[in-house]
């Protein structure tokens, strides 16, 4: 499996509950008001052309639906981590390196390093620092 290869391992349990115990400290407003622009986010990804057919997160972040999370800043930086443990949820980490400009994931991505693998390295390193 190529995350053997490259000697990185998926988000173990502990790492999870960690992630889990640091969203669950962002205020149930805030909460409230992520899950329901991720809900329409991941509609306008679903559904529109641009974005369901494109091999790229990049083009996610181009959504008119993308600009209210990536205006509520850093604050949903704990929630972004806790979708980004689910490895469906790896496309999130465009919306972290908006959220981060970018900041936190150039230094330590490797050339042809897929998005899954960049956002397990970017889970972990946001962890590191807590």
């Amino acid at each position: 499996m190529i995350y053997r290869r490259l000697n990185i391992n998926l988000t173990q349990y502990w790492e999870k509950e960690k992630i889990k115990e640091l969203a669950s400290q962002v205020p149930d407003s805030i909460r409230n008001r992520f899950v329901v622009l991720v809900d329409k986010w991941n509609f306008a990804i679903d559904h529109n052309p641009k974005t369901q057919y494109s091999a790229s997160i990049h083009s996610y972040a181009k959504l008119p639906e993308f600009i209210p999370l990536k205006s509520m800043g850093k604050q949903i930086v704990p929630l972004i981590m806790e979708r980004m443990i689910n490895p469906c949820d790896f496309y999130f980490l465009v919306l972290y390196e908006a959220v981060m400009e970018g900041n936190e994931t150039n230094d330590d991505s490797m050339f042809s390093e897929s998005e899954q693998i960049r956002a397990i390295r970017c889970v972990k390193k946001w962890l590191e620092k807590q």
